[in-house]
């Protein structure tokens, strides 16, 4: 499964829409290099997460639970300044759906798809470790592989 095929293009190709990138990159105004929401970009990067991990227990046709949204915060006022925030739910993990592994693959795949590699931009990262009703759940021990896993990307 190459990821990238299931995705556009990150970058404009051609005439006008790459100066009017451009311009938006300089301004720190930093478009997120897909159109596509949070929950498909999602869909997408678990649904070939699943797919590629072995030791997941799904099938990979449904996606998994969301654990990571981005949102843009304007910090600037009248400045055109907008801050990238991934906001981090763990207490949505469900292992019994998939491996700890395919949910880390699956955040890196967002993040990738989510940010530019064309700028230094920088994000903050928000935890949230309150549960929610229908979510996993899972005790911090439980989610010890995870963080693991994910740290090692």
């Amino acid at each position: 499964c190459k990821i990238d095929e299931l995705f556009p293009s990150d970058t404009p190709a051609e005439g006008n829409e790459v100066e009017e990138y451009k311009e938006k990159v300089a301004k720190n105004n930093i478009p997120s290099p897909s159109k596509d929401g949070d929950a498909h970009i999602w869909k997408i990067c678990s649904q070939a997460a699943v797919a590629m991990d072995e030791d997941s227990p799904g099938e990979g046709s449904a996606p998994l639970p969301q654990l990571i949204f981005a949102n843009d915060v304007d910090c600037g006022g009248g400045n055109k300044l907008v801050k990238q925030t991934m906001h981090f739910l763990p207490a949505r993990l469900d292992l019994s759906i998939a491996s700890c592994e395919a949910y880390s693959q699956a955040v890196g795949i967002f993040l990738d798809k989510k940010l530019s590699r064309q700028t230094l931009e920088k994000i903050d990262v928000v935890v949230d470790l309150r549960g929610g009703n229908g979510w996993a759940n899972p005790s911090p021990k439980a989610a010890f592989p995870f963080i693991k896993s994910i740290s090692s990307l």
